[in-house]
């Protein structure tokens, strides 16, 4: 199958980059978690997609949730 998505932003350090994803969706703080988890493949295929792409490591990964204003780290 063909999957498609947008990459909200990345940036270049120099031992790797960072990849920060920003999620609409409207929920409760005590919620993040499991929602972080909800699109952790999307953000694992994001990351494939870059490191191929730029031949460096995607050493940290965000979903940066906007209705709460807080970030998860995805491992």
């Amino acid at each position: 199958s063909i999957l498609s998505g947008v990459v909200d932003l990345f940036f270049l350090e120099e031992d790797g980059i960072v990849l920060i994803d920003y999620k609409t969706d409207h929920i409760l703080k005590e919620s993040i978690n499991d929602r972080a988890l909800y699109y952790k493949n999307q953000i694992e295929l994001y990351k494939e997609a870059i490191q191929s792409s730029f031949d460096m490591i995607v050493k940290e990964s965000y979903i940066y949730f906007l209705s709460v204003g807080e970030k998860v780290k995805i491992d």
